[in-house]
């Protein structure tokens, strides 16, 4: 989508603060929420969350089944996840590096639509949602890996304060790991559909600072056309 087609005036009294408004990461990612998100991932996240109930479910008695299934899905984030960090941090990086500091000026004075901010914002808060969903989820790999592994302290307690207490004809327990199964793997997957988004705003960005430079150049050619 094209800065014109999401915006109105430029602002060109904007003040200079507001830029900085924002003085953490968290900050930074409760303003995503003010923008609108992609409904493909939404919907997405929610069917990968109905299909892992589902399986959760029907293997609820079989601790050893969820034990597994947990596991796999720690070890395919830690396997996966730091590398692609640090492809989003350096993307990221050149993405700004490259870009000439006009062009930030010019989308810090189009307001994106009835939000209150700017096309700027909008942009580099999508950028700032990956960032943080997949800081986060490294964070909870790194506490699972410290504290998590099988017969660790933490673990026994868990199991000794579930053990005596049953739902039904399930076992506390049980349901405490299909729980994390789930959590755990439908975050994996909305990960994943975070990574395609952030591929698709460094495309709309790009051509965005493509097409601004293309106006520019029209203009000039305009100007020296009727100073001649």
């Amino acid at each position: 989508m094209s800065v014109e087609a999401s915006s109105g005036p430029s602002r060109p009294d904007i003040a200079p603060q507001e830029l900085t408004r924002e003085k953490d990461l968290f900050s930074l990612y409760k303003l995503s929420f003010k923008f609108p998100g992609s409904k493909f991932n939404r919907v997405v996240t929610l069917m990968t969350a109905a299909a892992l109930v589902t399986l959760v479910w029907l293997t609820r008695t079989n601790v050893d089944n969820l034990s597994v299934s947990v596991r796999a899905v720690f070890a395919f984030g830690n396997a996966t996840v730091p590398s692609i960090l640090g492809f989003l941090v350096a993307g990221f990086t050149i993405f700004v590096t490259v870009t000439k500091a006009e062009i930030f000026v010019y989308m810090a004075k189009r307001p994106y639509r009835d939000t209150g901010e700017s096309f700027l914002k909008y942009n580099l808060t999508a950028f700032v949602l990956a960032f943080t969903h997949y800081l986060g989820y490294l964070f909870c790999l790194v506490i699972v890996v410290l504290f998590g592994q099988p017969n660790s302290p933490l673990i026994t307690l868990v199991k000794r304060l579930f053990a005596p207490y049953i739902v039904g004809d399930t076992p506390a327990y049980n349901l405490l790991l299909g729980g994390v199964f789930v959590a755990f793997g439908t975050w994996t997957i909305y990960l994943v559909l975070l990574l395609k988004s952030f591929v698709y705003n460094t495309y709309q960005v790009v051509t965005t600072t493509v097409r601004w430079q293309l106006m520019q150049a029209g203009e000039n050619t305009a100007d020296k056309t009727s100073v001649v």
